[in-house]
């Protein structure tokens, strides 16, 4: 795992709110606001790359953009994606992401940064969390299905009747903590 100074803070009420707090100072400090990206979209999700770099979704139609930012909001690159992103998850890789994407929610989109390149891997459930271990990706719905993917897209596993998650915590590199309020 990644040893990470910042801590990225996002608001659940609207994503414009985005901030960044030192987690080595000795005393009590305000977080930093970050700036969000000018777009004609809707911001969808936003995540820590690493210390340096974060990156914003925006979504508007059927298409999404991703914005590659530095910590101190300069705007990197702009990333044109054709599939509407809902939602961006963290990976190991800094020069990586994964999104759950697609019209009905269901696609694992594995999303390199440095060399670009997008893999696409269409789920026959729909996700609520995504995470990564040592072996690929999981994707786990409410329903308590799994599936596995390997780092190539490729569906390795499937996992169903697991008790319906209310959390989940990826534990790399091989443990999941899930949390049920099934007795």
């Amino acid at each position: 795992p990644r040893d990470l100074r910042w801590v990225f803070v996002q608001s659940l009420e609207s994503l414009v709110n985005l901030w960044v707090v030192d987690t080595q100072q000795q005393s009590v400090v305000a977080p930093r606001e970050l700036p969000a990206p000018v777009t004609s979209g809707e911001l969808t999700s936003a995540i820590a790359l690493d210390d340096r770099y974060y990156a914003i979704a925006s979504r508007l139609r059927h298409q999404s953009q991703l914005h590659i930012l530095t910590r101190k909001g300069q705007l990197l690159s702009r990333l044109s994606i054709q599939s509407p992103i809902h939602d961006l998850f963290a990976s190991q890789d800094s020069a990586c992401c994964i999104a759950l994407a697609g019209l009905q929610k269901r696609d694992l989109l594995i999303i390199r940064l440095s060399p670009y390149r997008i893999v696409r891997c269409r789920l026959n459930i729909t996700p609520t969390w995504l995470g990564e271990l040592a072996t690929g990706y999981v994707a786990v719905s409410k329903k308590g299905e799994m599936r596995l993917i390997n780092f190539y897209g490729q569906l390795i596993g499937q996992v169903n009747h697991l008790p319906p998650p209310t959390a989940l915590c990826f534990q790399p590199p091989y443990r999941i903590r899930l949390a049920s309020m099934k007795d």
